[in-house]
């Protein structure tokens, strides 16, 4: 008997799964009205032709920053042809090349890109831009990793594109990390922030909504009730007002009682399916405990006076590549500063608590 066939669930909870996908954009969100109105208001300002300021959206994961910021765009696109949006992860495309490659791509596809510098890619950027008479709006999702990779030079080239290529392009950072702003080098901390938004955690109430119009569309009415969706919020709310936590936890309960063939889900399946959840936040939170201690041991040596990288690898008893990321991590939240030691080879950087 092939195991797929004898696996099949004769009750079926789901109608449509792909709304539990993380990509899913719903076509009303909920609990962010004030923040898209914020940004809408912003983006109309393409329409008259004139300068679309950037802006830096802020919040924990799981508040809707990616959400309403592609909600958003998605109807300027439809209220006009003016924009060109670029959409980026920064964590998959995590350089400086990578990032004006993109949105070299974004504007001309048909350009070829191999072997080109990334000013001449820059220069690219300028002239199709201007050519199309378009303004650019260019997003920066997670765009904190590039502190981390010290690639954060590409917020000048795109801060700074009317002076060196003669062009307005608008940078939209989507960021966890609230001191973001201050680990940026100055000259480009003011065009950075022209804008700002804060996004907070969900309330309870907030993310009962979001679960519930989620069961709406992808559960069959008959196979959920209200309990279920309170329990998931609950949940959702106690840990950080996440939505993306609650909307697990509604799919994973749903796929427990599918594989007990259940008719529908109850209280019990929410319960099993938060041990799964629960495991994985407690393990991502020591590990957040675990890199906090670190730092504080980093801090703790630097008290002393300035040290080599090398050194700090050394008095820790830790590994070049988990201190190099400790210390960059550090750097761009503006704690540590550091300089390049000229007299020796190789990547050496001396470090020193940031002076305030």
């Amino acid at each position: 008997m092939n195991i797929f066939r004898n696996s099949g669930s004769e009750n079926l909870i789901f109608k449509d799964e792909s709304v539990f996908n993380a990509d899913y954009s719903p076509e009303e969100i909920n609990g962010r009205e004030k923040e898209i109105r914020e940004m809408a208001t912003a983006f109309k300002t393409v329409e008259r032709k004139t300068r679309i300021p950037s802006m830096i959206l802020n919040g924990p994961p799981g508040t809707g920053k990616t959400c309403c910021t592609r909600y958003v765009l998605k109807q300027l696109q439809e209220y006009t042809q003016r924009a060109i949006i670029i959409y980026i992860n920064c964590w998959q495309n995590g350089t400086r090349h990578s990032i004006l490659t993109r949105i070299l791509e974004g504007i001309d596809p048909l350009t070829p890109q191999s072997g080109m510098t990334a000013d001449r890619i820059i220069d690219k950027i300028g002239t199709v831009l201007k050519n199309s008479k378009k303004s650019a709006i260019v997003v920066l999702d997670e765009a904190d990793a590039l502190m981390q990779n010290n690639e954060h030079v590409v917020f000048y080239d795109l801060l700074r594109a009317s002076e060196t290529i003669g062009t307005e392009i608008s940078v939209i950072s989507i960021t966890n990390n609230p001191e973001f702003v201050i680990a940026l080098d100055k000259r480009i901390r003011s065009s950075m922030a022209q804008m700002s938004i804060k996004f907070n955690p969900y309330s309870p109430e907030e993310m009962k909504s979001i679960l519930t119009e989620r069961a709406n569309l992808g559960i069959h009415t008959s196979a959920y009730d209200e309990d279920v969706i309170g329990k998931c919020a609950a949940f959702a709310a106690k840990n950080g007002g996440d939505a993306r936590i609650g909307i697990t936890l509604l799919w994973l309960s749903g796929r427990e009682a599918e594989a007990k063939n259940a008719e529908k889900i109850t209280t019990d399946y929410v319960e099993a399916a938060k041990q799964h959840i629960a495991t994985v936040i407690g393990d991502t939170r020591q590990n957040q405990s675990d890199q906090s201690g670190l730092e504080k041991r980093i801090l703790e040596i630097l008290v002393k006076g300035e040290l080599e990288s090398t050194e700090i690898y050394e008095k820790l008893g830790i590994a070049e590549r988990t201190g190099r990321r400790h210390l960059e991590k550090m750097e761009s939240a503006g704690i540590i500063e550091s300089r390049r030691a000229e007299e020796k080879r190789g990547n050496v950087r001396i470090f020193r608590i940031k002076k305030k």
